[in-house]
């Protein structure tokens, strides 16, 4: 199978898909907007009437036994959502208009586009592995991947719903006296909640058979691995929020950009020849690298921060010999 011999519903369902990604784009900036201002209360209506028209949609559309119909609920639903929440941002938070002033335009606008090009790197990353196994591995191993990849998604879920309600608490700590320890509660957090995902680690074999039946047991392997993946996944969550709180998030695309790279990479050595399990495993590797890549900057600032403040001490114990002479006579 190649790209080339793709259908057109298979085309017009990606074309779809991309859609909804932009739409799902532009609702989580309002949503950064929102969550930062703490009017998320009131962002759960906008979110129950989309979530319900989406189950409404598709529930109508299945009957129509029409791939493209199905799909159509997804991005119309994300621009939908879209819209909610930038009325509720226009009316009850700030006026949204255009920024006729450079530097804001250059500030907000380049902090913008380094968090989409994380995140569509991200997704590049997240899409690629089902689309290479559809076309390596056969139907068989993408449905098993695809059934392990469920509780990935959901333990991605349950950290980004956490990770976005703590988020103002963290801006008001790092404007405020306890800036110091807002990084590690935040990121203790996080780290906690992939603790208790990796734990469950040897328990993946019962949850296949449990969740999904005896049929599935084959898939402990490949869960066990993405377990690990979520894991990571989840402090790379965190992560990220933590990059946008203090306003770094030109990281966010270097990073995602070298995970795409290594897990596109992995996916194409790994699934012609184990499969499911290959996919799994270049997850990982991707969700590692992201980490390694991080740990990279944190201790490249620490060593910085240390050498900068080593200076001033450096500099005062190479006093000049005029100075000292001039001490001497005085």
């Amino acid at each position: 199978m190649c790209l080339t011999n793709l259908s057109a519903a298979a085309i017009t369902a990606v074309g779809l898909a991309l859609a909804t990604l932009i739409g799902n784009g532009i609702a989580g900036m309002f949503n950064l907007a929102i969550v930062a201002h703490g009017a998320s209360r009131a962002d759960l209506v906008s979110v129950f009437v989309t979530r319900l028209a989406l189950v409404l949609g598709l529930c109508a559309m299945s009957g129509r036994h029409d791939l493209a119909s199905v799909m159509a609920v997804y991005p119309l639903c994300a621009f939908a959502l879209a819209a909610l929440r930038g009325l509720h941002v226009h009316r009850s938070l700030f006026p949204l208009r255009v920024a006729h002033d450079e530097h804001v335009q250059r500030e907000l606008g380049g902090r913008a586009r380094n968090v989409g090009l994380g995140s569509i790197m991200g997704t590049v990353t997240a899409r690629a592995d089902t689309l290479l196994l559809r076309m390596y591995a056969g139907a068989e191993a993408t449905g098993l991947y695809a059934a392990s990849y469920r509780f990935v998604n959901a333990a991605d879920a349950a950290a980004t719903a956490l990770a976005t309600a703590l988020f103002p608490r963290l801006n008001r700590q790092l404007a405020g006296v306890h800036a110091a320890s807002a990084g590690r509660h935040y990121l203790g957090v996080g780290a906690l909640l992939a603790l208790l995902v990796a734990g469950s680690v040897p328990l993946s074999g019962w949850l296949a058979s449990f969740v999904y039946g005896s049929e599935f047991a084959s898939a402990a392997r490949v869960l066990a691995t993405l377990l690990l993946a979520a894991s990571a996944q989840i402090c790379g969550t965190f992560i990220h929020k933590w990059w946008i709180a203090n306003a770094r998030e030109q990281l966010l695309p270097r990073g995602q950009l070298l995970a795409a790279i290594v897990g596109c990479g992995a996916y194409l050595i790994t699934i012609p020849r184990y499969g499911a399990l290959g996919a799994a495993l270049s997850t990982l590797a991707s969700q590692l690298t992201l980490l390694v890549f991080y740990a990279g900057v944190w201790m490249t600032d620490a060593w910085l921060e240390r050498t900068s403040r080593a200076e001033p001490t450096a500099l005062a114990l190479r006093t000049p010999p005029a100075l000292e002479q001039q001490s001497r006579a005085t």
